[in-house]
């Protein structure tokens, strides 16, 4: 989803609206054995991955909070993280209470 932000730049006199370009993913990853060597695998897989601004891992919850370009679908960054053959991915999405399914 696209949102407009605005930002005032002290040289206007007017507002200007920039168009964010970007997305960000909640993945979970499933096969968590350890945390170090995870985390590993899954960086060098989203490396490769052409459009991918940035991403954080929470190991805690087996997570990853991917950023990227809209042109991705989630997945893409999925099947990037199951090319590893040890890990799994899937999307996090929320119902309308907020709980998660899956």
């Amino acid at each position: 989803m696209k949102k407009l932000t605005c930002s005032v730049d002290p040289q206007l006199t007017k507002p200007t609206y920039v168009l964010l370009c970007s997305f960000i993913l909640f993945a979970h990853i499933q096969h968590v054995v350890v945390p170090q060597i995870t985390r590993k695998l899954c960086e060098e897989e989203l490396l490769k991955v052409k459009g991918v601004i940035s991403f954080t891992f929470v190991m805690t919850k087996s997570r990853c909070i991917i950023r990227c370009k809209v042109e991705l679908s989630p997945e893409m960054l999925c099947d990037a993280i199951n090319n590893t053959k040890l890990l799994s991915a899937q999307q996090v999405v929320r119902n309308e209470r907020g709980e998660e399914v899956g």
